[in-house]
């Protein structure tokens, strides 16, 4: 049976001037994967660091067995909210 919670994963920014951080936070039930920064898994807090500005990356949230992917979090300064699919890209 699959669980009734869902997989929600969300990106915020913060940061000053030119350079700024990404924190992908990783809720219950599955886990996010970057070609370029790697894999953060659910209950932790990964930071990519943004140093130059041609940053293009692609994330795509991964559900564990027995839960599905609903949709990206939403919320202030959050990149990714209203997607509906698995892989987020930001440049």
């Amino acid at each position: 049976m699959k669980k009734a919670l869902v997989v929600t994963l969300f990106l915020a920014v913060f940061g000053v001037l030119t350079a700024c951080k990404l924190a992908v936070i990783v809720v219950e039930g599955g886990e996010v994967q970057s070609n370029a920064t790697g894999t953060c898994v659910a209950g932790t807090i990964c930071i990519v660091d943004v140093k130059e500005p041609e940053f293009s990356e692609t994330f795509t949230a991964v559900p564990y067995e027995g839960w599905y992917f609903k949709e990206w979090n939403k919320g202030h300064r959050f990149f990714c909210q209203n997607h509906f699919v698995t892989t987020c890209s930001l440049s």
